[in-house]
C-alpha cells in the first residue's frame, strides 16, 4: 500500500507504484504517467460522490482540470500540491471544500466558482496568480471563507466575489497586487494581524464590519468602502489612502420629516463634529479608551492630509483632541481644553469665534442699558445729549408700552458694544459708573476674539 498518511487518521487507501513507496497520486513527480494519473482522477469523481478524497495528492502540470465539475458532499484537497495550472472554472462545491495547507505553485482560478458550505483554505500557498473573481461563498449560508495564514505571493484577484457569510483573513499575507473591486461582504471581513505588503485596492461594493486590528499596510494601499463599523486598532492606517470612503451610513442621513431634519441640523451641521465617530468609539471595545482611541484618530488624519483630503482630515483632529480634552488631568487643564473647544472648535470652526463674540457684544450692550451710558449728542446730526440707565427693577408693563424707546436704547448700547469690541474709540459717547469696567473687560476680550478668528481662518484657508 501507499506509504503517504497525513499524520492523523487518514492513510492512503491505493497501491503503491513499482520502485516506490508512494502511489500514482502521492508521488511527487512531474514525470509520472500523466495518462494514469487522469484516468485515476476520473474514476474518483464518477465513484466516490458523497465525500471525495485528494488528501495530500499531487498534481502535475495539465493535469489540474475541474472546470465545470461539481462535487456533491465534502471535498478534500488538503495538503495537495498543484505543480501547474489548477482550473476551478465554473466549479460547484455543494459541500465542504477543504483546502487546508494545500499548494498552488502555478496560476490557480475559481472564477464563477460557487462553494456551499464551508470554504476552507487555511494555510494555502498561492506562490503565482490566484483568481477568485466572481465567486460565490457559502451560497447556502453554511460555514465561512477561511483563509486564516493564506499565503497570496503573487496577484490575487477578488473582483465582484461575494462572502454570504464572514470571510476571514487572519494572518494572511498578500504580496502581490490585490485587488477587492466590487466585492461584496455580507458579514464581517476579518483582516486582524493580515501583513498587506503589495498593492491593494480595496474597493467593496457592500461590506457590514471590517476589522483591520494589528493590519500591517504598505504604501500601497487604497481603500475605498463602507468604514462606518471598522476597527483599525493598532494598525497602521496612516499610509493607507483611503479619501472617498463612507463614514456615515445612510441610516445616519436626514429623515424626510420635519423634526428629523431639525436634528439632522443640530447634529451634522452646528454640530458636525460629531458626524464622524469611528466604530471603535460607537461600538468597539475602545469605547472608553480615550489614549487608544486619541492613536487611531491621529493615524487617520495623517492618512487625509497625506492624500489632500484636508477637510476630512480635519474632523479627525477634532476628534483626536476630544479624546485629549477627556484625558484632561487637574482643573486647569479641564478649563483650558473645554474653553478651546467652546470658543473655535480646536482651531477647526471659525464661526464658534463668531458666535461667542457676538454673545459677548450682546452681552456687554444688556449690561450697558442697565449700568449707564451719556450720548454726547451732535450738532451736526442734530441729536441732544441724553443718559441711558435703566433700572434693574424695571417694571415690565412699563416696557411693554415703552417698547420703541426701550428699543431705540438698547441700540444705541448695542452700538458702543461693538465700538468698544472692535476697539474703535470713543467720539459721541460717554461711559458712567461701571460701565467703565464692562467697557475695559468687553475690549480686552475683542482683541483676543479677533486675534484667534484671524488665527483659525487662516489656519482652515491653508489647509
Amino acid at each position: 500500500m501507499c506509504k503517504y498518511s497525513d499524520g492523523n487518521r487518514y492513510k492512503c487507501p491505493h497501491e503503491r507504484l513499482e520502485n516506490s513507496d508512494y502511489c500514482i497520486f502521492h508521488l511527487q513527480d512531474d514525470n509520472k504517467d500523466i495518462d494514469e494519473f487522469n484516468k485515476g482522477i476520473k474514476e474518483i469523481l464518477e465513484t466516490e460522490e458523497d465525500s471525495i478524497n485528494f488528501n495530500g495528492f499531487y498534481f502535475p502540470p495539465d493535469t489540474t482540470d475541474f472546470k465545470n465539475v461539481t462535487f456533491k458532499g465534502y471535498t478534500d484537497f488538503k495538503d495537495a500540491e498543484f505543480g501547474g495550472y489548477a482550473d476551478f472554472s465554473n466549479t460547484k462545491f455543494k459541500g465542504t471544500a477543504d483546502f487546508r495547507k494545500a499548494k498552488f505553485k502555478g496560476k490557480a482560478t475559481f472564477f464563477s466558482a460557487v462553494i456551499s458550505g464551508y470554504a476552507i483554505f487555511i494555510d494555502v500557498i498561492f506562490s503565482k496568480e490566484v483568481n477568485f473573481t466572481n465567486v460565490t461563498f457559502n451560497e447556502k449560508l453554511e460555514g465561512h471563507a477561511d483563509f486564516f495564514k493564506a499565503e497570496f505571493e503573487g496577484k490575487a484577484y477578488f473582483n465582484d466575489v461575494t462572502f454570504e457569510r464572514e470571510a476571514n483573513f487572519k494572518r494572511a499575507t498578500f504580496e502581490g497586487k490585490t485587488y477587492f473591486r466590487r466585492a461584496t461582504f455580507k458579514g464581517d471581513a476579518n483582516f486582524v494581524n493580515a501583513k498587506l505588503t503589495g498593492k491593494i485596492l480595496f474597493i467593496p461594493i457592500k461590506s457590514e464590519t471590517i476589522i483591520f486590528k494589528n493590519t500591517y499596510f504598505s504604501d500601497n494601499v487604497r481603500i475605498k468602502a463602507d468604514l462606518s463599523k471598522c476597527s483599525f486598532m493598532n494598525s497602521n492606517i496612516e499610509r493607507v489612502d483611503m479619501t472617498d470612503s463612507i463614514w456615515i451610513r445612510d441610516d445616519d442621513k436626514p429623515k424626510k420629516s420635519y423634526s428629523s431634519l431639525i436634528e439632522w441640523f443640530r447634529k451634522k451641521v452646528l454640530n458636525p463634529e460629531t458626524s464622524i465617530k469611528i466604530w471603535e468609539e460607537q461600538q468597539g471595545n475602545l469605547k472608553s479608551n480615550w489614549k487608544e482611541l486619541e492613536g487611531i484618530y491621529r493615524r487617520l488624519e495623517q492618512s487625509y492630509q497625506k492624500f489632500g483630503d484636508n477637510s476630512t482630515a480635519g474632523i479627525f483632529y477634532y476628534r483626536k483632541k476630544e479624546c485629549i480634552r477627556k484625558q484632561s488631568r487637574g482643573l486647569i487643564g479641564f478649563i483650558w481644553n473645554n474653553l478651546i473647544k467652546t470658543l473655535c472648535g480646536y482651531g477647526e470652526k471659525p464661526f464658534r469665534v463668531i458666535w461667542a463674540s457676538g454673545f459677548i457684544i450682546l452681552t456687554s450692550s444688556i449690561l450697558f442699558l442697565y449700568l449707564g451710558i451719556e450720548l454726547l449728542g451732535s450738532e451736526v446730526s442734530n441729536l441732544p445729549a441724553r443718559l441711558i440707565d435703566y433700572n434693574l427693577s424695571l417694571n415690565f408693563q412699563w416696557v411693554i408700552m415703552n417698547y420703541e424707546k426701550v428699543i431705540r436704547d438698547w441700540l444705541e448700547c448695542l452700538y458702543t458694544s461693538v465700538i468698544t469690541f472692535t476697539t474703535l474709540g470713543y467720539g459721541d459717547v460717554h461711559l458712567i459708573g461701571f460701565s467703565r469696567v464692562v467697557a475695559s473687560v468687553e475690549a480686552g476680550l475683542g482683541i483676543i476674539m479677533t486675534a484667534l478668528f484671524i488665527f483659525v481662518f487662516t489656519r482652515k484657508m491653508l489647509r
